[in-house]
């Protein structure tokens, strides 16, 4: 398939999971619909993506992407699991938020450890409006993002530990491991361009 087609139909299922997370009033539906047009997606990128990055076949830049792809899969795999243990009750609230926890550590350890090796392109890894705009721009913001994920999962273990709440030491590691390389990126691709 052209890529073109396969951009257009990577567009159409992600246009119909919105839709379907909003106009569907069934949660198990919402659901299903949701899993299916993720995995679609996923599998699209995973087969097609030679013709989407535009790097040659057996590439490393490929096998890496592809990595991604399979672990965005089993993520998902996880989080569909979860959703089950916890509305079939098998997840109290402390279980509940103790394994968001575990997930969170989770994909900042994998994505932190991929990120400096993920290729310049326009589907996975830290996409902001000058990420995606400048190669060099890309390459020093997910540097960044791997340099950096390992003291804040640390970070977020110690703020555990001395008893802030899941939520909040969550939300600013989050904000922290997405905001660091963003704004060093940003200021680097100012200077360059501006």
């Amino acid at each position: 398939m052209k890529t073109d087609k396969l951009r257009w139909l990577l567009l159409a299922f992600s246009m119909a999971a919105m839709l379907c997370a909003i106009l569907v009033p069934f949660p198990v539906v919402k659901l299903s619909v949701l899993c299916a047009l993720s995995v679609g997606c996923l599998l699209i990128l995973y087969r097609n993506m030679e013709g989407l990055t535009g790097s040659p076949e057996g590439s490393p830049k490929n096998h890496t992407m592809k990595w991604v792809t399979i672990f965005n899969l089993l993520l998902l795999a996880l989080c569909i699991g979860a959703v089950w243990l916890q509305e079939n009750g098998h997840l109290g609230a402390f279980g509940e938020s103790w394994l968001a926890v575990g997930l969170l550590i989770v994909i900042m350890l994998v994505l932190g450890n991929l990120a400096p090796k993920i290729p310049f392109n326009r589907y996975t890894g830290l996409r902001l409006p000058w990420t995606i705009r400048d190669e060099d721009t890309w390459r020093l913001a997910h540097r960044i993002l791997g340099y950096i994920t390992f003291p804040l999962v640390f970070i977020y273990a110690a703020l555990l530990l001395c008893g802030v709440g899941i939520e909040t030491a969550s939300g600013i590691i989050v904000l922290s491991w997405i905001a660091i390389p963003g704004g060093i990126s940003y200021l680097f691709y100012r200077r360059k361009f501006l």
